[in-house]
C-alpha cells in the first residue's frame, strides 16, 4: 500500500519521526489509524447505545424522573456508597 499525504500532513509525520516519537514515517501512520479504528469502534457502540434508547422510547420503556433525584443517585455512586 502506498500513501500519500499533503505537503502539511507530511511534515507533521516527519517531524514527529526526527523528534523520535516514532522509528519510522510509516510507524507513526500506523498508530494514527490505530487511533482512528478504536475512534469508530467508539462511534459504533456509542450509536448502538442511542438506538437502544430509541428503541426504548419507542416501545414506552420510560420512566418519570426528576434532575434533584438524578444529581443525588450520581453523588452516591460517585462517593463511594454503592448502595442505591
Amino acid at each position: 500500500m502506498t500513501i500519500s499525504l499533503n505537503p502539511e500532513l507530511q511534515r507533521f509525520v516527519e517531524e514527529q519521526v526526527r523528534a523520535g516519537k516514532f522509528d519510522s514515517p510509516d510507524a507513526a501512520v500506523a498508530e494514527a489509524v490505530r487511533f482512528m479504528k478504536i475512534r469508530e469502534e467508539k462511534l459504533a457502540w456509542l450509536r448502538a447505545e442511542i438506538q437502544k434508547g430509541i428503541d426504548d422510547i419507542e416501545q414506552g420503556r420510560v420512566s418519570d424522573w426528576n434532575v434533584e433525584e438524578l444529581q443525588e443517585l450520581i453523588r452516591r455512586r460517585t462517593s463511594g456508597n454503592t448502595a442505591v
